[in-house]
């Protein structure tokens, strides 16, 4: 919002290139990232490189000098986070909304973490409950995924309709730019 504070404790973030040793860094990052958690997973750097890197807005991958990777896609105005991959969360995001500020540019990411939500509430960013559209080719995926063994809504001791979380998708870890 036109009421978000700079960071206080924010690091420069240099453009790194989009290839694919990069897509196989940023890969192999996610895979520590997410060991205990639901997520989509990129079987190939080009399979990667093809969701975050050719997408119809240009996109930059970012880092910081710890290592911390960050893909913004560059809309007119704003910042758009699709992915991040960093050993500090909120130096992460701290560093990307200071880089918005940098280029008069507003910032914009999704989460479905409770602590990513926090992180972004400590930094002064406003929070919007929002919704997700899940495109499933296959439906058993996602039903075994969420324990679910009877209908879409389910109807055991975790059906979707019910979450166990303030968010929808619970325990799932989702990034702007993941798609199925």
């Amino acid at each position: 919002t036109p009421d978000t504070p700079r960071p206080k404790h924010a690091a420069a973030l240099r453009v790194i290139e989009k290839n694919e040793a990069t897509a196989k860094e940023i890969q192999e990052k996610l895979k520590t990232r997410y060991v205990d958690r639901l997520h989509f997973v990129y079987p190939s750097p080009k399979d990667l490189s093809d969701n975050f890197f050719q997408r119809a807005v240009p996109t930059e991958v970012l880092q910081d000098e710890t290592g911390s990777v960050a893909v913004i896609e560059t809309k007119p105005d704003t910042y758009l986070l699709q992915l991040f991959a960093a050993d500090n969360d909120e130096t992460c995001i701290a560093n990307a909304v200071n880089h918005a500020f940098d280029n008069n540019r507003k910032f914009f990411m999704f989460s479905t973490c409770n602590d990513l939500t926090d992180i972004c509430k400590e930094l002064g960013l406003g929070i919007k409950p929002g919704y997700v559209t899940v495109l499933m080719a296959d439906e058993s995926k996602l039903r075994s995924a969420k324990n679910i063994s009877s209908d879409w809504a389910g109807s055991n001791s975790t059906p979707l309709t019910q979450p166990e979380s303030e968010w929808f998708l619970g325990e799932w870890d989702v990034q702007s730019g993941d798609r199925t």
